[in-house]
């Protein structure tokens, strides 16, 4: 089946591919035939540190101090319910790293997303 729409860099992050080096592991395998998942965890570090990461979901204030950004686990499961329905479920976790310190109280981040697609 494959996948339909996620953020291979990361879905609560989703960073822009600029100053930033990104180590990531994947692994996924088939539930059933129709049916899959998928884990990904992701490592951001700034190729020099900056007050602001650039993002598809938003814009990041880090404190310009550190490049270590942090990390994030995504758990993606995905597949076709039916002949007329495919079905989508991310569940991603962004913890923040040393770039946030003395930026925000809390560092994680997260982000549930649900997509169903019906056709008839």
């Amino acid at each position: 089946m494959g996948h339909r729409r996620y953020l291979f860099y990361g879905e609560v992050l989703g960073p822009r591919l600029s100053n930033i080096t990104i180590i990531s592991l994947w692994a996924g395998f088939g539930l059933t035939e129709r049916l899959w998942l998928e884990a990904a965890y992701h490592n951001y570090e700034q190729d020099h540190a900056q007050a602001i990461v650039s993002s598809t979901r938003s814009i990041f204030l880090p404190n310009g101090l550190s490049t270590d950004l942090g990390s994030a686990f995504d758990l993606v499961l995905g597949g076709r319910i039916s002949d007329h329905t495919d079905i989508l479920l991310i569940a991603g976790l962004f913890s923040g790293g040393k770039a946030f310190d003395g930026v925000t109280v809390d560092h994680n981040g997260y982000r549930l997303t649900a997509q169903v697609n019906v056709r008839w």
